[in-house]
């Protein structure tokens, strides 16, 4: 089915004539007719306006802006109201008592389960003291350049930091405010490992992570992912991401669900 005969099935299912969405578009009749047709070719700003009109669900308006050949729509504040994201908030719940959370494309958090916050307790308590309330919305940039935050327990702390700043580079090449951030937390790796800029690894990025810390119970060691909510066609580099960690062996797994306290009547901290 071809763009054309899309729109026009979106039409008539709206109850809008021709001539109405005409006059809504500020276009003639003559001129929907021929789109409908793909015998004229709608311009984005056009195309979009169209699908406003008729009240198109953001992925309708997406796909559509995608078979046409044009960008989907960036990311909008209504997305904190989405089922998908609705349905990421009850992920993270569900995750716990192993750590979860949502953050945005400028690297802080949005929401923080359980699991996460007593981790990050117990990892990094200077740190998420001197926070107090805004520990619930972590700059995960900052807490990877500060002397006592996530670095400062984990086993292994130069290959993690490296494939961090890696991601990291690369996201800046979409998201350029991300840069003072990334300049100090390469310039803390220079100073507490003397890591220098030659040695950043040059492969693919994996978001795909061992990450094995010291605690008072022992080492402790999980695994982590990154995934996007929604339909492929609304994904874009500013859509929220959920960060989830999983138990990397069953001693990891047995401290967690013996020490992490049972959560509160709340227990996902929201922004």
């Amino acid at each position: 089915m071809d763009l054309g005969d899309k729109l026009r099935r979106l039409r008539s299912a709206s109850n809008v004539t021709q001539l109405d969405l005409a006059l809504r578009l500020g276009i003639s009749q003559r001129h929907v007719s021929f789109i409908e047709r793909d015998r004229s070719r709608p311009s984005q700003a056009l195309l979009t306006k169209w699908l406003f009109e008729l009240n198109a669900p953001t992925s309708v308006i997406n796909a559509m802006l995608l078979l046409a050949g044009y960008t989907a729509l960036h990311y909008r504040p209504q997305v904190m109201k989405s089922p998908s994201l609705k349905g990421m908030r009850g992920a993270i719940e569900a995750h716990s008592p192993m750590p979860a959370h949502i953050f945005c494309p400028e690297w802080h958090i949005m929401e923080i389960n359980h699991g996460a916050r007593w981790l990050c307790s117990e990892l990094m308590p200077g740190y998420v003291s001197r926070l107090g309330d805004a520990a619930a919305h972590i700059d995960m940039i900052d807490c990877l350049t500060a002397d006592d935050g996530m670095l400062s327990q984990m086993l292994d702390p130069v290959c993690t930091a490296l494939a961090f700043l890696n991601q990291l580079r690369v996201e800046e090449w979409v998201t350029p405010a991300l840069r003072p951030r990334i300049d100090l937390f390469e310039k803390s790796l220079w100073k507490r490992f003397d890591i220098s800029t030659d040695q950043r690894p040059s492969e693919a990025v994996d978001t795909h992570l061992v990450l094995r810390f010291n605690s008072r119970f022992g080492l402790l060691s999980f695994f982590t992912i990154q995934t996007v909510p929604g339909l492929p066609q609304d994904v874009t580099t500013l859509s929220p991401r959920a960060e989830l960690w999983f138990a990397d062996d069953q001693k990891t797994r047995e401290i967690v669900h013996a020490n992490c306290p049972p959560p509160p009547a709340n227990p996902v901290q929201a922004a």
